[in-house]
């Protein structure tokens, strides 16, 4: 038996363009303060769930009509859309933060690092998105689980693997719209697995790039415990390029790390001995906590990172050698940001957009750049990519000479390969360090 997740229903959804959809792949993850709802298995004549108009709820009774099983793989324990969820305020009452990614201005990530593990013992699936209205956010209730099994034999090119680790990630928000924004990256399918990041072990192989026992990654990786995939898109590495954690293989010494590294490099012009101020928000994510590691061994005399609690404000600072951090659902951003800023904002490495942004940008120095990596607090918005920005902020790019360019980490691929390795000594080494959270089962995972 083998589990999937496909999504069988589309909802009203932003048209959003990520300029980091891909640099994001394979690291970044979300809240988990309070304890992931387990999701309601159903058998397979339960379920199909049936595409509605735009803005049309699902009627009660409908998740549990007709079959209609993903075929992809032969395989399936699926989560899949169940109605359009809530509108905008009310998912605040029906979802836990936990699965809520997105639903505050810049909550985004887990107590650190949240990485959501499949146990491939238990043979459960991941869960598959969806979008919960225009302004909405996905929950539990957009998810189902389906059960099946793997075709017995593989043809030439292909691969059974056993998934360890999927990602769960920002970029995947858009997926679940009809339309991504984005000409490299394709929308979720109705009725069929959703896919990501994702890394584990070759079971068999009838493919010549990977053998039994091979430790491999993917973009394109299926939400199921496991899966025959074509070897063309798997990458075989080493597990010591990760010092033998696979999971930082989806994160520091990975997609993730690439962005925070190129990200800072190409776009924050990092001096060593110029005293630059570095501001990160979204901070305590996978992205930005590297970004800010790297920001420090670069040179910045001053990182500050921005982020959702006590707890990962004393992550940064205590863990990841931040100089100081700014909770922004406890204190007043604007007075504390200049506290901990007193001579400004050289470098500002934006994750999240809105009105943190905004705040940031009014203390940045003249000639300050700002590394627009992502706008994770807009995605549940119907706005372009990147949203507009006041006419004040607007302003003070202007007045400030300020950068602010969109960073793409896939622009940048021919640095990857040293990137990647200078990741690994500095995760070996100490120099950057890795915090994770990992949750065991796709059955004990509700909505993104």
């Amino acid at each position: 038996m083998v589990v999937v997740v496909v999504m069988t229903a589309c909802i009203t959804s932003p048209r959003l363009t990520h300029a980091t959809l891909l640099t994001s792949l394979i690291g970044t993850f979300f809240s988990s303060s309070s304890p992931l709802p387990k999701i309601k298995r159903r058998k397979k004549r339960e379920i199909d769930v049936r595409l509605r108009k735009k803005q049309t709820p699902f009627p009660p009774g409908l998740e549990t009509e007709g079959a209609n099983l993903h075929e992809r793989n032969a395989a399936a324990v699926c989560c899949t859309l169940l109605h359009e969820g809530c509108t905008e305020g009310e998912e605040e009452k029906k979802t836990p933060l936990a699965m809520r990614p997105f639903a505050n201005e810049c909550d985004l990530l887990s107590p650190v690092l949240l990485h959501y593990c499949i146990d491939a013992r238990t043979n459960v699936p991941y869960l598959s998105p969806s979008h919960a209205g225009t302004n909405g956010a996905p929950g539990p209730e957009n998810f189902r689980l389906e059960e099946s099994t793997l075709a017995p034999d593989l043809k030439d090119g292909e691969a059974l693997v056993r998934t360890l680790y999927l990602s769960v990630d920002p970029y995947m928000r858009c997926r679940m719209n009809e339309d991504t924004g984005a000409h490299y990256l394709t929308p979720w399918q109705l009725s069929e697995c959703v896919d990501g990041g994702g890394v584990g072990v070759v079971e068999s192989s009838r493919c010549g790039t990977c053998a039994e026992g091979d430790v491999v990654t993917s973009f394109s990786w299926p939400w199921q415990t496991r899966a025959v995939l074509k070897g063309a898109v798997l990458q075989k590495v080493d597990p010591q390029l990760a010092g033998g954690h696979l999971s930082y293989l989806l994160g520091a010494v990975g997609m993730t790390g690439l962005t925070a590294m190129l990200g800072v490099r190409e776009k924050g012009h990092v001096t060593k001995g110029a005293n630059q101020t570095m501001v990160v928000s979204g901070a305590a994510g996978a992205c930005g906590s590297i970004a800010g590691q790297i920001g420090r061994l670069d040179g910045c005399a001053r990182v500050v990172g921005i982020c959702g609690s006590d707890e990962k404000c004393r992550a940064l600072v205590e863990d990841l050698g931040f100089s100081a951090a700014v909770d922004y659902r406890r204190e007043d951003v604007p007075t504390r940001l200049k506290e901990c800023c007193p001579e400004g904002v050289d470098v500002y490495f934006d994750n999240v957009g809105g009105a943190i942004s905004d705040t940031v940008i009014a203390q940045m120095n003249n000639g300050g750049h700002v590394i627009l990596c992502g706008q994770i607090s807009q995605y549940n918005k119907d706005v372009p990519y990147p949203p507009p920005l006041s006419e004040e902020t607007q302003e003070t790019l202007r007045r400030k000479s300020i950068t602010r360019e969109r960073f793409m980490v896939l622009d940048y691929m021919s640095k990857a390969d040293a990137a990647l390795c200078e990741l690994s000594q500095c995760v070996k080494s100490g120099q950057i360090k890795v915090l994770e959270t990992v949750v065991n089962g796709i059955e004990n995972m509700g909505g993104m």
